[in-house]
């Protein structure tokens, strides 16, 4: 696959968008993860979410969103690598996802998308 269509050219623009922008709140929201944890507190006490818990739950949403970031970039320059830091971020967070019934499914079939079409190009890569 030497010439990239259309289809897959929106795809990576609309991928690099996506990761990015979740990457970047997911980083914004693991350095006030403080301030996160006492705001849940106040509204939810029940819960059982501390500091250190909502940094580590932040910074690891930061860390995949990154990877397939990455990942993105790699099969734009047609790297088969690039469809596994895809994959394998976007079905942990879609798993991840299902396990919170306040999270969308359209936003976790979104993920699952993803894997999908990019895994429909990467099947034509050399």
């Amino acid at each position: 696959m030497r010439d990239k269509s259309l289809l897959f050219t929106v795809l990576c623009i609309f991928s690099w968008v996506f990761f990015a922008g979740l990457a970047a709140v997911f980083l914004v929201a693991s350095l006030y993860g403080k301030w996160i944890a006492d705001l849940v507190r106040l509204y939810l006490p029940d819960t059982s979410l501390n500091e250190w818990l909502s940094r580590c739950i932040f910074f690891t949403g930061f860390l995949l969103h990154a990877i397939s970031f990455t990942g993105t970039i790699l099969l734009w320059k047609q790297r088969r690598l690039g469809y596994y830091l895809v994959a394998v971020p976007s079905l942990l967070v879609a798993a991840v996802h299902l396990f919170q019934p306040q999270i969308s499914w359209l936003f976790t079939s979104l993920y699952v998308l993803l894997i999908v079409f990019f895994g429909l190009y990467h099947r034509k890569m050399e």
